[in-house]
């Protein structure tokens, strides 16, 4: 008797599936009703953190190899980092006035995001990898996501931040406030002229 295999999904067509997901998700979180909304919240939270995991852990790991370290591969995990963050900034605001713009500004980075690597670093890996490599990969990263998203999102993303948030300590960055630092005066025309 044959043995049958399930096939797994490509590592690239899971990333693309969990995007529409995710968007998906800002829908119903934006469209629902108020009284559900920290449930859904939460379904976000939880998949936006195992969707980093993945991509952080396993996928740009293997961009690097494959591509080296590209303007796009970096600017993506750059764009993880302002994710977490704003997903943090939205989840310390759930219940509160803010909490619907701060949403606004986290689907707006995350649709930036989700759009860049569609247009750009997919295709590329699609390219360099054939399809039993993008299948054991997207296994891989199936397994670890189904951790990941078990996991507590406000722990992992306090776990995810706080390194960047101590180095930005470090550097003297302000400790309070809304992190822009002091302000330069503005020049006026008389001290340009001078």
């Amino acid at each position: 008797m044959e043995e049958q295999r399930s096939k797994s999904m490509k590592a690239t067509d899971l990333l693309k599936s969990q995007h529409q997901d995710i968007m998906e998700m800002f829908e119903k979180l934006q469209d629902g009703d108020a009284d559900d909304a920290s449930q859904r919240f939460d379904d976000l939270a939880r998949a936006l953190v195992a969707h980093d995991a993945i991509e952080r852990e396993i996928f740009y790991p293997l961009c690097e190899e494959l591509l080296g370290e590209t303007d796009e591969l970096m600017g993506a995990v750059v764009e993880h980092r302002v994710m977490e963050f704003c997903l943090y900034v939205a989840m310390e605001s759930l219940g509160k006035d803010d909490f619907g713009a701060k949403i606004g500004v986290l689907r707006k980075v995350v649709l930036e995001h989700l759009e860049d690597e569609e247009d750009a670093l997919l295709p590329r890996i699609d390219g360099e990898l054939d399809e039993d490599r993008l299948e054991k990969v997207g296994e891989q990263m199936e397994e670890h996501y189904e951790q990941a998203e078990s996991a507590s999102a406000r722990e992992a993303l306090q776990e995810a931040l706080t390194p960047l948030v101590s180095s930005l300590l470090k550097r003297g960055a302000p400790a309070k406030g809304n992190g822009a630092g002091p302000r330069r005066p503005k020049r006026t025309r008389a001290r340009a002229a001078q």
